[in-house]
């Protein structure tokens, strides 16, 4: 059972409006160099 579901049989007991986000711009150590996170935060830094 996928969270999503769960969070829709929640909101239709509680009558509640919920909204399921899926990040896919995140930046972390692992990130890859050529995404645009990465390419911005390099620029950043590399101009002070």
């Amino acid at each position: 059972m996928s969270l999503e579901k769960i969070c829709q049989d929640y909101s239709q007991h509680f009558g509640l409006n919920i909204v399921a986000l899926r990040p896919f711009l995140v930046f972390g150590p692992n990130s890859r160099d050529h995404s645009i996170i990465s390419s911005i935060i390099s620029q950043t830094k590399k101009d002070g």
